[in-house]
């Protein structure tokens, strides 16, 4: 079973419409980014300006930090 078969098969289980309206924005992102200007919302530019807030504060984590916070805190679920 190939990646896209793969997601397809996943997808179809995906009960939270939250998860799926953010996929369909990821791909639709994804399928318009070598032709549109991304244009963001006041919400997304809000969120960006707080990560590179958080970035000068230190207060950030590498991928394998948040890798293992991640596994550990679904451990605890």
């Amino acid at each position: 079973m190939n990646t896209r078969e793969k997601l397809l098969e996943r997808i179809q289980h995906i009960k939270d419409e939250k998860i799926l309206e953010e996929m369909l924005e990821m791909i639709e992102l994804e399928m318009n980014l070598s032709t549109d200007i991304i244009e963001l919302n006041t919400e997304q530019k809000e969120a960006i300006d707080q990560g590179l807030k958080d970035i000068d504060e230190g207060k950030s984590m590498n991928q394998t930090d948040v890798d293992n916070f991640l596994k550990e805190w679904l451990n605890t679920k």
